[in-house]
C-alpha cells in the first residue's frame, strides 16, 4: 500500500470514528462509558449525546459510547481470552527487547536506556488500552464475548508495537544532511509508515472476514491518536519538524480534555456534523509525519510545508468544538459544507493553471537542475496534474520530486510555490474539468463502501436495472476513451521532444522582450474580437443584440471548456447558449441557432483554408501520394456536407429535426422526441433568417479578419525568434497547426508540438525553434484557460429562468 492508501485511515479518523462498527453498523450511546463517567440524569439528554460519525474531526470520543458492558460489569472475561491477551503482550515484549538489543548492544548502557524508557512507556500504554477494552471483544450479533482476538485485532496490536518502537527514537541525534544518513536514520519513518499501512489493512480484513468487534474499533481509534502523538514528538525531538508541530499530536488529547470538562460540569454536547474531508485530511497528516521522519528532506523544506498540513487539522478540531458546544447552527453547518464542496470542485482548476505557470517558470529559470530526470519527470507529472489524469497520485509523486530538488539544490520562491500548489492539489483533488479521477472514488468513499452519487437516486444506482447497467457501461467506456486520448497525447509529446535540447528552446524564447509579448497579446485580442464580431452580427440580425464585452466574456468561458474537452473545435457551445439564456434572456431557440450558425461558419472557413492551402503544402508533409489524396478527399467531403447543410437551412428546410425524428422512429425511441424536434425546428427557422439576410458578407469579413490575425500571429512567433517564414513556409506551418487542432485531443496537446516540428523540419528549420514556438502558444493557451475558467466558474446556474425572456427587438 502507498501513501494515498494510508490517507484513508489516519489520525483524524480517530476523531472521525472508526472503520469497525458494531453489529448494527453504528456506535450506540450507553449509560456508562469505559472511563467510568456516568451520564447525569436530566442534564445531558440522549438526543444530545454525540453519535459516532466516520467523517467528523472530533468523534474520537464517541468510541467511548460503543456497545458492550463496561468494566466491572457482571460479564466476566473468558479465561482463554485473558491468556491470549497475556501471550500477545509477552510476544511483544520479547520482540521489543530483541529490537533494542540489536539496535544498541548492552555495552552502551546509557544510549540503550534513553531509547528503551520512552518506548517501554508507549508499549505499556498500548497493552493497557488492550486490557482496558478487552470486555468489548464481541463479534457482530453475538451475545457473549469471543475468546479469540482474531487476525484483525492482532494486526491492530502490531501497529501499537510499531508505534512503541518508533518512540524509542525520541532522544536520537538530530537528523543532518540527508545524503549522510545511516540505516538507523530510516528506521523511525519506516516503522511509522508501516503502522500507517496496517491501519488500512486491519479494518479491511475485519470487514472482509466478518470479524469486526467494538474492541477493534476502540483500539483503532486510540492507537491512531497515540501514533500521531509519538510521531510528532519524535519528529520534533530529532529536529525534523518545528517545535510548534507538537500541537498536532496534542490536539486530540486537548479535545478529549475539553469534552471531559463539559461532562463534569453537566454541559450539553451536541452531535458533530458529517465532513468527508476530515478523514482524508487525517490520512494526509499520518502520511506527512511518516515522510517527515525519513532522512530525505531537509529541515527547511519540511518547515515550509508543515503549515499546509497542520492548519487544516487544527481548523477541523476548532470547527467540531464549536459544533459540539452548540455555537454553530444546523443551517450554518449546511451552508459551510456547501461552500467547501463548491470550492473543492471549482478552485482546483484555477489552482492547476497557477501551478502550470509556477512550474513552467521554474523550469525556465533553472533548466539544468541537479536532480536526475528534472525535466522529464516533473514535466510528465505536471502534465498529469494539469490535465486531471490521476491528479492526486501525480501530485503526490510531484511533491516528493520537488521537495527532494529543494533539499538538494536549495529553496527558491518559485520552487516552493510549485511545491505548496502541488500539496494543495493533493488535498483537494483536481476538481472540475479533470479527465480521470480514480483516487476520489476510493479516498472519498466510506470505509465500508463507496458513497452513492448525488446525481442518481437509489433506483439508478442498482446495477441490475437497465439504466444503472447502461450508466456503468458508459462510464467504463468513457474512461477507456480518456485513457486512450491521454496515451496518444503522451506519445506525441515524447516523439516531438525526444531529440530537442531544452537549452536551445529556452534560448529561443529568451529572444522575446516586453514589446514582443505585448504585440502577441494584442494580436490574440484582435482574433478574439473578430470571432465575437461575427457572432454579434448574427444576434443583431435575429433581434437579440447583446453587448460586445459580454460576448467576449462568454466566448472566453466557452474557449476554456473547448480546450479541456477532446477536440478544441467544439465543447464550449452549450456554455455559450447558457450564457445567452440566463444572463441576457435570449430565447433558447434563438441562442442555439446563433451559436450553431456561428460555429458552422467558422468550421466551414477552417476547412476551406485547409483544402486550398493543403493542396499546395501537403506534398511536402505527406510523402505518400495516396495518403495526401485521402486527406484532401476527406476535407472536400466534409466541406460539401457542411455546404449542403447551410444551403438547406437557408432555403427554409429543416434537415436536422427531420433526420433526428426519422432516426428516433427507426430505433423506437419516442419519449421526449417531439419536444426535441419542435425545438430544433424553431432553431432552424431562426437559422434560415440569418443565412438569407444582407449581412452574409459581414460574416465572411469577420472570418477573414480572424484568419488574417491567426496567420500574423504565427508569422510573428517565428520571426521574433530569428526564423522569418516565407509564404510557402507560412502556409505549411499554418496547415500543420490547424490539422493538429482538429484531432480529438484536448487543446491539440502533443499533436501541435509534433505537427510544428514535422513541418519546420521538412522546411530545413531547427526543431528547437518549433518547440519554442509551441511553448509560446501554450503560454497563450494557459492564459485563455485560466481566464476562461474564472469566467465560466463565476457564473453559477442560479439565475436560470428567474427573469422573463425578452422578445426580439423587432416585435
Amino acid at each position: 500500500m502507498t501513501y494515498p492508501v494510508a490517507a484513508r485511515n489516519a489520525t483524524e479518523k480517530a476523531v472521525a470514528g472508526s472503520h469497525r462498527p458494531d453489529a448494527a453498523g453504528r456506535p450506540v450511546a450507553g449509560q456508562l462509558d469505559n472511563n467510568g463517567w456516568r451520564r447525569r440524569a436530566g442534564t445531558i439528554g440522549h438526543a444530545r449525546l454525540s453519535q459516532a460519525n466516520p467523517m467528523s474531526m472530533s468523534n474520537v470520543f464517541t468510541s467511548d459510547h460503543t456497545t458492550g458492558p463496561p468494566p466491572g460489569a457482571a460479564t466476566a472475561l473468558p479465561e482463554m481470552l485473558r491468556r491470549r491477551a497475556a501471550r500477545e503482550a509477552l510476544g511483544h515484549i520479547l520482540l521489543f527487547l530483541a529490537f533494542f538489543y540489536a539496535l544498541n548492544p548492552p555495552g552502551d548502557f546509557l544510549v540503550s536506556l534513553w531509547c528503551v524508557i520512552p518506548a517501554a512507556a508507549v508499549l505499556t500504554a498500548v497493552h493497557g488500552l488492550l486490557w482496558r477494552n478487552l470486555h468489548r471483544n464481541r463479534l457482530p450479533g453475538a451475545s457473549v464475548l469471543s475468546s479469540r482476538l482474531g487476525a484483525a485485532n492482532r494486526l491492530t496490536l502490531l501497529r501499537g508495537l510499531l508505534i512503541s518502537l518508533t518512540a524509542g527514537f525520541l532522544f536520537a541525534a538530530p537528523g543532518g544532511d540527508p545524503a549522510a544518513s545511516t540505516f538507523l536514520a530510516w528506521l523511525p519513518g519506516g516503522l511509522y509508515l508501516t503502522a500507517a499501512v496496517l491501519d488500512g489493512v486491519d479494518g479491511a480484513w475485519a470487514r472482509l472476514t466478518g470479524t469486526t468487534t467494538p474492541l477493534g474499533q476502540a483500539l483503532d481509534v486510540q492507537y491512531d491518536a497515540l501514533g500521531v502523538l509519538v510521531a510528532c514528538a519524535v519528529a520534533v525531538g530529532t529536529r525534523r519538524l518545528p517545535a510548534y508541530y507538537l500541537v498536532a499530536g496534542a490536539a486530540y488529547y486537548l479535545f478529549q480534555l475539553g469534552l471531559w470538562c463539559r461532562r463534569r460540569r453537566g454541559k450539553p454536547i451536541y452531535p458533530a456534523g458529517s465532513r468527508t474531508f476530515a478523514r482524508l485530511m487525517a490520512g494526509f497528516q499520518m502520511g506527512f509525519l511518516g515522510i517527515a521522519l525519513l532522512p530525505i528532506f531537509t529541515h527547511k523544506v519540511l518547515s515550509v510545508v508543515a503549515p499546509v498540513f497542520l492548519l487544516p487539522l487544527l481548523a477541523g478540531f476548532v470547527w467540531d468544538w464549536w459544533v459540539m458546544q452548540g455555537r454553530v447552527s444546523a443551517t450554518a453547518i449546511r451552508r459551510w459544507e456547501t461552500r467547501v464542496l463548491t470550492l473543492a470542485a471549482k478552485g482546483p482548476p484555477v489552482l492547476r493553471g497557477g501551478f502550470l505557470v509556477a512550474g513552467g517558470g521554474m523550469l525556465m529559470a533553472s533548466p539544468a537542475a541537479s536532480f536526475s530526470g528534472s525535466v522529464l519527470i516533473p514535466a510528465g507529472l505536471g502534465f498529469m496534474v494539469v490535465a486531471g489524469v490521476a491528479g492526486r497520485t501525480a501530485a503526490l509523486l510531484l511533491s516528493l520530486v520537488l521537495a527532494y530538488q529543494a533539499s538538494v539544490a536549495g529553496i527558491s520562491p518559485l520552487l516552493m510555490t510549485a511545491l505548496v500548489g502541488t500539496l494543495l492539489i493533493l488535498m483537494t483533488g483536481t476538481g472540475n474539468g479533470s479527465l480521470w479521477r480514480p483516487e476520489d472514488a476510493f479516498l472519498l468513499g466510506k470505509p465500508a463502501g463507496r458513497e452513492p452519487s448525488l446525481r442518481l437516486d437509489s433506483r439508478m444506482q442498482k446495477k441490475d436495472t437497465p439504466l444503472g447497467a447502461s450508466m456503468n457501461r458508459f462510464s467504463f467506456q468513457s474512461t477507456i476513451v480518456k485513457l486512450l486520448i491521454v496515451m496518444a497525447a503522451a506519445g506525441l509529446l515524447y516523439w516531438a521532444w525526444r531529440d530537442v535540447s531544452l537549452g536551445a528552446v529556452v534560448s529561443a524564447i529568451g529572444r522575446w522582450g516586453w514589446f514582443q509579448w505585448l504585440l502577441f497579446a494584442f494580436l490574440n485580442l484582435f482574433i478574439l474580437g473578430a470571432m465575437c464580431w461575427r457572432w454579434s452580427f448574427i444576434l443583431r440580425q435575429m433581434g437579440h443584440p447583446v453587448g460586445f464585452a459580454a460576448l467576449i466574456r462568454c466566448r472566453m468561458g466557452a474557449n476554456f471548456l473547448s480546450y479541456i474537452t477532446p477536440g478544441p473545435q467544439f465543447g464550449g457551445e452549450p456554455f455559450q447558449v447558457y450564457c445567452l439564456v440566463t444572463r441576457h434572456q435570449v430565447p433558447a431557440e434563438a441562442a442555439s441557432a446563433s451559436v450553431a450558425v456561428d460555429r458552422l461558419l467558422e468550421l466551414m472557413g477552417t476547412l476551406l483554408f485547409l483544402l486550398l492551402a493543403g493542396i499546395a503544402v501537403l506534398p511536402s508533409l505527406l510523402e505518400n501520394r495516396a495518403a495526401m489524396l485521402t486527406v484532401v478527399a476527406v476535407m472536400a467531403g466534409v466541406i460539401l456536407v457542411i455546404g449542403v447543410l447551410l444551403y438547406t437551412l437557408a432555403v427554409g428546410d429543416a434537415p436536422l429535426s427531420r433526420l433526428i425524428g426519422r432516426a428516433a422512429q427507426f430505433v423506437g425511441w419516442q419519449k421526449g422526441v417531439p419536444n426535441l424536434v419542435a425545438s430544433l425546428q424553431a432553431g432552424e427557422r431562426q437559422a434560415s433568417g440569418i443565412l438569407t439576410d444582407r449581412l452574409c458578407g459581414w460574416y465572411a469579413l469577420g472570418g477573414l479578419l480572424q484568419w488574417l490575425g491567426f496567420l500574423a500571429e504565427l508569422w510573428m512567433i517565428y520571426a521574433f525568434m530569428g526564423t522569418p517564414l516565407g509564404v510557402y513556409a507560412m502556409l505549411t506551418v499554418a496547415v500543420a497547426a490547424r490539422l493538429a487542432f482538429l484531432l480529438p485531443l484536448p487543446g491539440g496537446l502533443g499533436a501541435l508540438e509534433a505537427s510544428q516540428m514535422l513541418a519546420l523540419t521538412s522546411l530545413g528549420g531547427d526543431p528547437a525553434v518549433a518547440a519554442a514556438a509551441c511553448g509560446i502558444m501554450r503560454v497563450r493557451d494557459l492564459v485563455v484557460i485560466s481566464t476562461g475558467a474564472g469566467l465560466a466558474l463565476s457564473w453559477p446556474p442560479s439565475s436560470f429562468r428567474k427573469k422573463p425572456l425578452r422578445p426580439p427587438c423587432g416585435d
